[in-house]
């Protein structure tokens, strides 16, 4: 007899359910019979729009011999493929379906291999994204502010459910946790996870009857219940099987995006720009731009500037300000001066701040030219009372005098909100806030307005780094939101529109956090990346590399090209044409078209050195 299975997702926006029989929408009926019910901590779960109550629904109402839970758009992944790598994908087909064996004809070759089918252990802070290490318990009392529930966790647990004791014990004084709920579980083994979990929320909350569902965080009290529970199951030898699996994100945005219209439109909009007249500067009589790069990167601030140019009648307007240290030899100066001589005042400024060398080093894919723009104030001349700062790894599709005449409306800071900025946000804050949580790549800068509230930036800025340095992860960029944390203003976002928005990018390494997950809605999202105004190739896949795969990358490769001195290495070309191969961690992925195939390249390798060894013996 064929075993009856479903994937239960919580998502109305998801394409899986439409695309699979083996996922299915929970039904309306079922979440409005739950709702009846005036269980005080079912009344909480919906005051919080917690997807426990989904879970609450499914429990209480399927029927199905396997029964599995999936819910923001992450899937677990049944193939048979040895391999614990997470990916991306932009959507769910017929081919994505048979390639992960999301179908029903596949149920049952997948439950042949378990009883329980759950992800990876993740480290806590990749899933609080927490800028330091904590354990469970820790970080529960930093979030919320008592370690009382997860005391109670144990207590309950050591009196009532005693052989999950030594593992409650582990995991909340431990560092790994469940990413989520994701599973597919027998049915037997799904009722007795839903009595343990709902039975304990339910206790904790006895504990406490006056607390608010906020006091409680109860999602991430699921986590550390489900993954005391399944630890154990892993742990006892005479239990049914469990096979832990990658996680599957399908990228929930529906955008309609043609990415050769967008460059077909930026780089007619070069031609258009003769026609048009000098703009009005609202702020001062001089645009000041500031960037700060080295020798490696000056080819990259050539494409960036180039673009600048491209997009304005108002270039002898500009001051260009080059903050620079060591590394920024005194030959590329002297070229890059001569080259954009007539074109506008280009400005070298020199840095010699010890603060600066005390930095911790910024990654491979940074310099420490990044923390420079944490000096300004006391580099830039006395009269520049406003500035523009740019990173080198962008290319401007618009006239830049748009952004500099945008008011901040009292804000020390302007910038858009950085496509992980939910996640970023929360990771430097004990507590919930509402506070933007920008990218550092492009930013409006009121330096006069700044002195007034913060004194002396640099000595500031040194302040918030000694102070919150166990938080900050990502360099100059956390220093400046924790130093202006609502004191930011929210620039549109097609000031500064990710690369890789333009292309859905498999998520390789072990981490499933950062795709984009922007606050803005659906639709000004659509309008955003349709008409950029900046285009920002952020992380590690930049167009001058092999792995970046986005297509409006030729944007970048376009305005370098107009400075006809800087060489271009035969490597560079077959970077500049690569559309289609991207290799990471052992894998190859190959887009042809609308499809892509994965090959483990590392798994071939073993293969072929074990079949090379035997027959040399």
């Amino acid at each position: 007899m064929t075993a009856n299975v479903s994937v239960f997702v919580t998502s109305s926006k998801s394409e899986s359910f439409i695309k699979s029989d083996l996922f299915k929408q929970i039904p309306p009926e079922w979440r409005q019979k739950s709702a009846l019910n005036e269980d005080s901590l079912l009344c909480d779960l919906v005051q919080s729009q917690s997807f426990l109550f989904e879970l609450y629904a499914v429990w209480k109402n399927s029927q199905q011999d396997y029964i599995g839970f999936s819910y923001n758009n992450l899937y677990l992944s049944f193939t048979e493929r040895k391999s614990d790598t997470d990916l991306r994908i932009p959507r769910i087909n017929n081919n994505i379906c048979r390639s992960y064996k999301w179908r029903q004809k596949d149920m049952p070759s997948v439950i042949q291999r378990g009883d329980v089918f759950i992800p990876n252990l993740y480290p806590l802070n990749k899933v609080s994204m927490s800028a330091h290490e904590d354990n469970v318990s820790s970080f529960y009392e930093k979030r919320i502010g008592n370690t009382d529930n997860i005391a109670n966790i144990i207590s309950i647990i050591k009196e009532e459910y005693t052989d999950l004791y030594i593992n409650a014990l582990n995991v909340c004084y431990g560092d790994l946790i469940l990413p989520g709920l994701f599973f597919l579980l027998e049915k037997d083994i799904f009722d007795d996870y839903c009595t343990f979990l709902f039975d304990v929320l339910k206790k904790i909350k006895n504990k406490s009857p006056n607390h608010t569902a906020e006091n409680y965080d109860y999602n991430f009290l699921s986590l550390v219940l489900s993954t005391i529970y399944f630890n154990s199951l892993s742990a006892d030898k005479e239990s049914k099987k469990l096979v832990n699996l990658p996680l599957v994100c399908v990228d929930p945005r529906n955008l309609s995006i043609n990415a050769k219209d967008i460059i077909k439109t930026v780089i007619k909009r070069e031609s258009d720009i003769i026609k048009k007249k000098k703009k009005d500067i609202k702020y001062g009589d001089k645009i000041n731009i500031v960037m700060s790069f080295d020798d490696i990167y000056a080819p990259h601030a050539i494409s960036v500037i180039n673009s600048i140019l491209a997009h304005t009648q108002n270039c002898d307007d500009i001051d260009l300000y080059i903050i620079h240290g060591n590394a920024l030899s005194f030959e590329k100066r002297k070229e890059m001066q001569a080259y954009y001589d007539k074109k506008l005042n280009l400005i070298f400024k020199e840095i010699n701040n010890d603060f600066a060398d005390q930095l911790p080093p910024t990654g491979n894919h940074l310099t420490q030219s990044a923390y420079y723009r944490l000096f300004v104030q006391e580099i830039l001349p006395r009269g520049v009372d406003r500035i523009i700062y740019l990173d080198t790894d962008l290319v401007v599709c618009d006239d830049i005098v748009d952004l500099w005449n945008i008011d901040l409306q009292g804000h020390v800071m302007g910038g858009v909100e950085d496509c992980q900025g939910k996640e970023l946000r929360n990771r430097l804050s004990d507590q919930k806030n509402e506070n933007i949580y920008v990218n550092s790549g492009v930013l409006i800068l009121d330096l006069v307005l700044a002195e007034k509230r913060y004194g002396q930036l640099s000595y500031y800025f040194a302040e918030v780094f000694y102070k919150h340095q166990n938080r900050i992860g990502y360099h100059d960029q956390d220093i400046l939101n924790i130093a202006f944390e609502g004191d930011i203003y929210n620039i549109p976002l097609r000031w500064n529109i990710p690369g890789l928005s333009y292309f859905f990018q498999p998520r390789l390494p072990k981490d499933i956090i950062d795709h984009p997950d922007y606050e803005t809605l659906p639709e000004m999202q659509q309008s955003a990346f349709n008409d950029p105004a900046i285009i920002h190739f952020i992380g590690r896949r930049k167009p001058w590399k092999q792995n970046c795969l986005t297509p409006v990358k030729e944007l970048y490769w376009h305005y370098r090209a107009k400075h006809t001195d800087v060489k271009i290495s035969i490597v560079q070309r077959i970077c500049r044409v690569n559309y289609f191969l991207l290799v990471c961690n052992g894998v190859a992925c190959l887009f042809l078209g609308k499809q892509f195939y994965v090959i483990p390249l590392r798994s071939y390798v073993k293969s072929f050195k074990k079949a090379l060894f035997f027959q040399k013996k």
